[in-house]
């Protein structure tokens, strides 16, 4: 890789992106093993909440790189070798997630179609939500950045655009349960 164009703020950015899912995903228990309203609650509670930031952060980093009409990006790179490798990381995982259902099920006929529908009509695992968000963001790449590219300064600020984002790609999976957070835990008091 030519090192004279890597941006490595962009590396920082996600280098923080990862520690915070890592934090995210260390903190999880805290909700569902402990009595609410506990210090290890609220340690979890404390360092979840700071770290909530890093799926957006990871999300800016893709447009911070995608978005620039100095990179250039071809419609057949982006359908045929970046689409397909999120759609098969997407598939790999949902298959992987149902696998224990269909080894306690057995692999009758029924059950494997079952498995197969959902996995074709995106029902997947609630934790494969980014998966899902990257490929939204990428079907309408072409068409953002051409926004970007035609844009006025002002323009670029994405006021509009963040808030399209917002709305069409965050609040659907939201609204459907993917991003689903607890409230209570079984040792609340």
């Amino acid at each position: 890789m030519d090192t004279g164009t890597r941006d490595y703020s962009i590396d920082l950015v996600k280098t923080v992106a990862i520690t915070g899912v890592v934090v995210i995903h260390a903190c999880a228990p805290g909700f569902s093993t402990v009595r609410t309203g506990s210090f290890e609650w609220g340690s979890a509670l404390l360092w979840g909440s700071l770290a909530r930031a890093s799926v957006p952060l990871f999300l800016m980093c893709s447009g911070a790189l995608l978005l620039d009409p100095e990179r250039p990006l071809t419609f057949r790179k982006l359908y045929t070798r970046t689409l397909p490798r999120v759609l098969l990381a997407l598939f790999f995982w949902a298959a992987a997630y149902r696998l224990p259902e269909l080894l306690c099920e057995g692999f009758s006929v029924g059950s494997v179609v079952r498995v197969l529908k959902d996995l074709l009509a995106f029902r997947h695992e609630p934790h494969l939500y980014y998966l899902h968000i990257t490929l939204l963001l990428y079907a309408f790449l072409p068409l953002t950045r051409v926004f970007v590219r035609h844009a006025t300064e002002r323009e670029r600020g994405m006021r509009w655009g963040c808030g399209l984002l917002w709305g069409f790609s965050i609040q659907p999976p939201a609204r459907s349960g993917l991003l689903r957070c607890s409230t209570g835990s079984p040792h609340s008091g």
